[in-house]
C-alpha cells in the first residue's frame, strides 16, 4: 500500500519494510531515500499520512488469524498504530543543538573576558 505527503515523498509499505521514495520528473523514475524497519510479527497491513506529514502503520496481526491462534468465538479487539519516523528527516533538528551550544560557549567567553577586565581593575585600584 502506498500514500503520498504533501511534499511528494510517496510512502510505500510491506509485511516487513516502509520506504519513503522521491522523485524529480515525475514518477519516471524515483529513489528510495529511507528505508525504515518495522515489526514483522505485527503484519503491517496499511500506511497513512496525516497533519503535518506525520507516517502512521496499521499492524493488523494477520498471522495470528493464520495461524488458528484463536479459539472458537473469539477475535482480537484491538489493531495497533504506529507513527513512522525517518531517521534522514530527523537529522535537522540536531543541527539547533549545536548551534546553541556554541552560542553558550560564545556568552561564556565574552563573560570571561569581561571578568578578567575587571579583576585586573580592581588589582590596579587596590594597589
Amino acid at each position: 500500500m502506498a500514500r503520498r505527503r504533501r511534499d511528494g515523498t510517496v510512502v510505500v509499505v510491506s509485511q516487513k519494510k516502509l520506504w519513503f521514495l522521491k522523485s524529480q520528473d515525475s514518477w519516471g523514475e524515483e529513489v528510495v531515500y529511507d528505508e525504515v524497519e518495522l515489526d514483522v510479527e505485527g503484519f503491517a497491513t496499511a500506511v497513512t499520512v496525516a497533519g503535518e506529514d506525520r507516517v502512521y502503520v496499521l499492524y493488523g496481526r494477520v498471522m495470528e488469524g493464520i495461524m488458528g491462534s484463536y479459539k472458537d468465538g473469539e477475535a482480537r479487539e484491538w489493531f495497533e498504530i504506529e507513527e513512522v519516523l525517518s531517521e534522514k528527516e530527523g537529522g535537522y533538528d540536531k543541527v539547533w543543538v549545536y548551534v546553541l551550544v556554541g552560542l553558550g560557549f560564545a556568552y561564556f567567553c565574552f563573560w570571561r573576558f569581561q571578568m578578567k577586565k575587571l579583576i585586573t581593575n580592581m588589582n590596579k585600584k587596590i594597589t
